[in-house]
């Protein structure tokens, strides 16, 4: 350490012993070769203009840099928590999504005269689900009234719009994945008959990063 050095160091209040240490060292010297008076306390009989010492003002900065940590932090949390519930949102609306479009299926089949649950599960759609036609689904049954053989969903970036997959891979290809349950429900309690009243359970799991959330509705044969 340089002599100006030490002294700045002994006017900031380190002891020699203290002088060794190669970070004191190297603040003493900054400051004597930048000659910055707030390092350093001046002279002065009546106190006025007098600066602050070294370690005044490492205590000073490492006070703020542990306010602005503190800062930071509960800026990360409140973003992550936001992420978290745009992404629960979005899982509720696929969800939600699944549910109408296989009723959508259930009332064209109806309206024009077929099976109601056609396309969607047998006519003694068994509660094992062994019976289940429509385990993935998208927003093109609005048109061709089928359900899909997909498993995972996708996202088109240009209109904002969520559809199944064909594979897994895409290269659009999101952290959701939804699959449609579809079973009988006896209603009559002489064993399933979808053309006797019984109805189906609809239940729609959408999972992403190990969470899940769930949609269900029972449809019953549509009524005029």
């Amino acid at each position: 350490m340089s002599k100006p050095g030490k002294k700045i160091c002994k006017k900031a209040g380190f002891t020699p012993h203290q002088f060794h240490s190669p970070f004191v060292s190297f603040l003493c010297n900054e400051a004597e070769r930048l000659r910055l008076p707030a390092f350093v306390k001046k002279n002065s009989t009546s106190g006025i203009g007098e600066g602050f010492t070294l370690v005044e003002l490492l205590v000073t900065i490492f006070l703020v840099s542990v306010g602005l940590v503190g800062v930071l932090s509960f800026f990360n949390s409140s973003l992550q928590s936001n992420f978290e519930a745009k992404n629960e949102l979005i899982a509720a609306g696929l969800a939600q999504e699944g549910t109408e479009l296989v009723r959508n299926i259930i009332d064209y089949n109806y309206l024009n005269g077929d099976d109601w649950w056609k396309n969607v599960c047998k006519k003694n759609c068994k509660a094992d689900k062994t019976d289940n036609q429509c385990k993935a689904i998208d927003y093109t049954s609005l048109s061709d009234h089928n359900c899909e053989n997909k498993v995972a969903i996708c996202l088109d970036s240009s209109i904002e719009r969520y559809y199944e997959c064909p594979n897994m891979g895409h290269s659009n290809e999101t952290d959701y994945s939804r699959d449609i349950d579809v079973y009988g429900v006896d209603m009559n309690g002489g064993g399933i008959d979808l053309d006797a009243g019984d109805c189906l359970n609809v239940t729609v799991k959408v999972t992403w990063n190990d969470r899940t959330t769930t949609a269900t509705d029972v449809i019953c044969k549509p009524r005029q």
